[in-house]
């Protein structure tokens, strides 16, 4: 399902008669919740992508025919050594519990990020100003700018992690936050920079679809 009808169903679910889920969604302690699985052994995911290999060149070799026995036993140890892998990913496996924020809370954030790095412009060009062309300043651009206010985002947005264990995380002070955006995997950081901005969808979407009219509604 793409995340476009995850939203759209999620809207409908709250707009239905007799429900009243726009309430909690709109309130500070009530916005949209999604939880993402993080995987951080990154060696045994790579680890996994040269099982995949491995398969791939066994199944040219036989070709459609037959396998023989040889062919069978390595098979087997294929994937014997896949199911090892297997659990040593999962035991890396983390559910990040994400929550969402206000668009003024995100705006706040922002300007809190801008204040450390503050919005510079580029020189307007004089040759292109003498021929008419288009003078505007342009922003620069700024990674620590960037940066920061993507560690802002993480630290407003995650309410909790869940170890493999089953153990939690609730406090997220800005060190924290720093270290795990400069020790996640990739594909993890990825994960949940995707999942914040899918909230903020959710959150602008229900915001838009739905009006005092029916908030007042019983």
């Amino acid at each position: 399902m793409s995340d476009e009808q995850e939203i759209r169903e999620a809207v409908d679910a709250a707009k239905a008669p007799g429900t009243f889920n726009i309430v909690e969604v709109l309130s500070n302690r009530g916005y949209p919740k999604s939880e993402i699985d993080v995987y951080l052994d990154e060696s045994a995911i790579y680890e996994m992508s040269g099982i995949d290999e491995k398969l791939e060149a066994l199944d040219n070799q036989v070709n459609g025919k037959s396998e023989t026995a040889k062919q069978k036993k390595q098979r087997e140890d294929i994937f014997i050594e896949r199911d090892n892998i297997i659990e040593k990913i999962e035991k890396s496996h983390y559910v990040v519990h994400l929550t969402g924020i206000s668009e003024g809370k995100r705006e706040e954030l922002y300007r809190k990020a801008a204040k450390k790095y503050p919005v510079e412009y580029e020189k307007a060009n004089d040759i292109t100003s003498l021929i008419g062309g288009n003078s505007a300043a342009r922003e620069k651009e700024s990674p620590e700018r960037d940066a920061l206010f993507t560690d802002f985002l993480w630290q407003e947005h995650i309410e909790r992690i869940v170890s493999p264990e089953g153990e939690e995380q609730t406090e997220f002070p800005y060190s924290t936050v720093r270290s795990m955006r400069e020790s996640f995997p990739l594909n993890a950081m990825i994960r949940i920079n995707e999942g914040i901005e899918k909230l903020r969808a959710k959150t602008a979407m229900f915001t838009m679809e739905t009006g005092e009219d029916f908030l007042a509604k019983p």
